[in-house]
């Protein structure tokens, strides 16, 4: 499935490992490296993404509260294993430019999540303070998350990327002025 990181082969060293291949079969080894690129480039592009839509709400990156949730490289099967995981990497574009960045994963415990340089952070004690969460996975555990409730709690005119289309965009901007993003979806009612 398209994801914020790894789209087609499931693990990142997976097109390196084709393209070595194809050398000894003699077959042109670009569709697999040009994948990847692709695949790194998504980092950039949300990144992006959310930075514009900050900007076009009136929010400053720097006085932003981030979550990153959905930590380890992989949601479903479920892990806890945050090494080589596209979201750790999507939140490292963050980290040096917003006023807190926190951390999220069903699995992985919150000593691993610090770590990271991220701030651990419980969906459970609410989504309050936060401007922008990121679900980067398809843990099942985010299927438990009331959308109306979460986007009520957070700060006027909320940011939602949904990586994985795990939410349905309407109910996230009826509750109040907020934006969704997916990968290749943008909706809001902030004007």
């Amino acid at each position: 499935m398209p994801s914020p990181g790894v789209g087609g082969p499931c693990l990142t060293k997976d097109p390196f490992i084709f393209a070595s291949v194809t050398k000894h079969l003699n077959i042109n080894s670009d569709l697999f490296l040009l994948s990847r690129e692709i695949n790194e480039s998504m980092h950039y592009f949300i990144y992006n993404r959310v930075l514009k839509n900050l900007i076009k709400c009136g929010k400053n990156l720097e006085d932003s509260n981030i979550l990153v949730a959905g930590l380890a490289f992989k949601g479903n099967p479920e892990t806890g294993d945050l090494r080589n995981s596209t979201s750790i990497d999507i939140a490292y574009l963050f980290k040096p430019h917003v006023k807190n960045l926190y951390g999220y994963d069903a699995i992985a415990d919150d000593k691993e999540i610090a770590s990271y340089g991220l701030v651990p952070f419980n969906i459970q004690n609410g989504f309050g303070d936060l401007d922008v969460v990121l679900f980067l996975n398809n843990n099942k555990h985010f299927e438990n998350i009331n959308v109306f409730t979460m986007v009520r709690q957070m700060r006027e005119k909320p940011i939602i990327f949904d990586g994985w289309d795990l939410f349905r965009w309407k109910e996230i901007i009826e509750v109040k002025p907020a934006t969704y993003i997916g990968l290749s979806i943008e909706k809001t009612t902030i004007h």
